[in-house]
């Protein structure tokens, strides 16, 4: 049409097309003629996504409304990891879920799902569950929820592609990992934290499964029995091993001669018994490729292993070393040689529970908070080049 004469012109105009933005193409002329064209080279669905996965969730609803196509690529998105923060929240994607008559549509878009709140019951869990046979990872986050293994124990049957299950704070029956370990072929990461009255042992029932991470943090010791430090032994796809309150400083040294995780990048131990130069030196020798090291409370290593992890961790980027006020803090300066030998890769180290001279020893501490000092790369390069604090 063209605004600028009195007598409107129309050149090409189809209604349904111009209508249609992701067929069409409107353009106004240099005359003041708009002209409606068809798309021949629509803009590739990939380009679209990779440039609005960087958008925020709240902003994609409006992009949603663009177009067709934009719609159609935006949707799973919106579904892919939901959001519910509350319980105005958390109601209406449950009905959103329910009474869509394209429920399962939706549903399938769903792979994490994060719980947390007083809003969620066994009740809601049952309802939603129909709709999440893709989902891959799924969280209880706290222990405000009112989920029971009344619910929670037919998860694995409905969620069968499970690669991350997470559980803080909340009580795991026997039932619940038999049916795991009967479902869930698929699972990779296990994250258990501060479980109560859960058994240790149960977990020998997912057998040969493929692990790639294991973390079980308690903070009140729990019995981590012989028999299933040698099952965890047999997962030798394990990258990441997380491990805290071990009461019984035999079973920490038993963990410690594990020589069955060839690819192990993260091994965390917090508040184990056990943890001493002997144990700790010949457990670096078998598994060079640790990136990230983390050793806690009742930790009582002395400059030796300090001296071995620059000697056997070629690869090591993180140290964080937690250590209670009676047991034997590693000198300032078998710190200084780690950092010196070990050339670029270490990138942190983070001293928890340390006195206050280590601001005399490291002055250009990133942070430190009373009783935790870090450093960075600019402490660790200062270091490397020779300067940084006395020798202590």
């Amino acid at each position: 049409m063209n605004f600028t004469d009195s007598d409107m012109q129309i050149k090409q105009y189809d209604a349904d097309k111009a209508l249609d933005h992701d067929g069409s193409e409107i353009e106004l002329q240099g005359d003041g003629i708009i002209i409606s064209a068809r798309h021949r080279h629509p803009f590739p669905t990939e380009i679209i996504q990779l440039i609005l996965n960087h958008v925020r969730q709240r902003d994609l609803y409006t992009w949603a409304l663009a177009s067709k196509q934009f719609h159609m690529i935006v949707s799973p998105m919106l579904w892919h990891a939901p959001q519910l923060p509350n319980k105005v929240s958390v109601d209406r994607f449950l009905i959103g879920v329910a009474e869509s008559s394209r429920g399962r549509m939706m549903g399938q878009h769903i792979r994490n799902l994060d719980i947390e709140g007083d809003s969620w019951t066994d009740t809601y869990l049952l309802l939603l569950m129909p709709h999440l046979y893709h989902l891959e990872h799924f969280a209880i986050n706290n222990n405000e929820t009112h989920i029971t293994n009344e619910s929670l124990q037919h998860l694995p049957r409905h969620c069968p592609h499970l690669v991350r299950l997470r559980l803080d704070h909340h009580d795991v029956t026997p039932a619940t990992v038999h049916a795991i370990a009967h479902h869930c072929f698929q699972l990779r990461h296990l994250i258990l934290i501060d479980c109560p009255a859960f058994s240790i042992d149960a977990l020998a029932l997912l057998g040969t499964r493929p692990l790639s991470k294991l973390c079980l943090l308690f903070k009140d010791p729990y019995n981590l029995s012989a028999t299933m430090v040698r099952t965890f032994a047999t997962w030798d796809g394990l990258t990441h091993v997380l491990i805290g309150c071990v009461a019984d400083r035999t079973i920490t040294k038993q963990l410690l001669a594990t020589t069955g995780w060839p690819s192990l990048m993260t091994f965390y131990l917090f508040d184990c018994e056990g943890v001493d130069d002997a144990a700790l030196v010949p457990f670096l020798r078998t598994h060079p490729s640790l990136l990230r090291l983390h050793l806690g409370p009742r930790c009582q290593i002395t400059d030796a292993s300090l001296d071995a992890m620059a000697r056997l961790l070629p690869a090591l980027t993180e140290l964080t070393l937690t250590i209670s006020h009676h047991a034997q803090l590693p000198s300032f300066m078998a710190i200084r040689r780690l950092v010196r030998r070990s050339q670029r890769p270490l990138t942190q180290i983070t001293l928890e529970n340390c006195p206050p001279s280590v601001l005399d020893a490291f002055p250009l501490v990133t942070e430190y908070s009373g009783t935790m000092a870090v450093l960075e790369q600019k402490s660790l390069d200062e270091i490397r080049s020779g300067g940084g604090g006395s020798e202590r």
